[in-house]
């Protein structure tokens, strides 16, 4: 998988357009699926992005979802499709 070969990743995580954690890539992690990270302020500005190509960055921060751990979070979108300008359904 993409955590195993790169380990910077601290964890990737889908979650729908409520916020809340459909699958996480970290099985150790799997207490996620079904929390909320809908009031972190990335998640607001993922579903906000104009296409698929964009992305958002948040500043770096200890995630209390993560056990505390430093993370620099990059979010985007998911749509529907997969087209790049469908219908956002959540993100990742």
């Amino acid at each position: 998988t993409i955590l195993r070969a790169y380990t910077v990743y601290a964890d990737i995580v889908v979650l729908d357009r409520a916020g809340v954690v459909l699958a996480g890539g970290r099985p150790e992690r799997a207490g996620l699926v079904g929390s909320s990270l809908a009031g972190r302020a990335w998640f607001g500005r993922a579903l906000a992005t104009a296409t698929g190509d964009d992305f958002v960055v948040d500043d770096i921060a200890r995630e209390p979802a993560l056990g505390g751990q430093l993370v620099a979070t990059y979010a985007t979108a998911v749509r529907r499709g997969g087209a790049a300008d469908g219908e956002v359904i959540g993100a990742i």
